[in-house]
């Protein structure tokens, strides 16, 4: 049996505020210091870029994007990111 998948709407993941993993908050840090996608902790990824959801959940940019190409929840909570209508294509570019 196959789930379906929904992917959240191209202007929902681009619209993502990116930041460096220096400039969050200490206590952020503290809470969420691993990426719940690929398991690498944020200190050790110090160059690549970090965002969260609404849902306040953190994760590598491109591991939080590839997920919402292919599904619009959070992987932690399922919190609903807006679903695409037709913007991805079928193999999760944007088109």
């Amino acid at each position: 049996m196959s789930l379906l998948t929904i992917p959240a709407s191209r202007s929902s993941t681009e619209g993502l505020k990116k930041v460096r993993f220096d400039s969050l908050e200490e206590d952020v840090i503290r809470e969420t210091p691993t990426c719940a996608i690929c398991i690498k902790d944020f200190v050790e990824c110090v160059d690549e870029l970090i965002t969260s959801l609404p849902c306040a959940h953190h994760y590598h940019v491109d591991c939080i994007v590839q997920w919402l190409k292919r599904d619009h929840t959070c992987p932690l909570c399922r919190y609903q990111m807006p679903p695409a209508s037709m913007d991805w294509d079928g193999d999760g570019d944007a088109v």
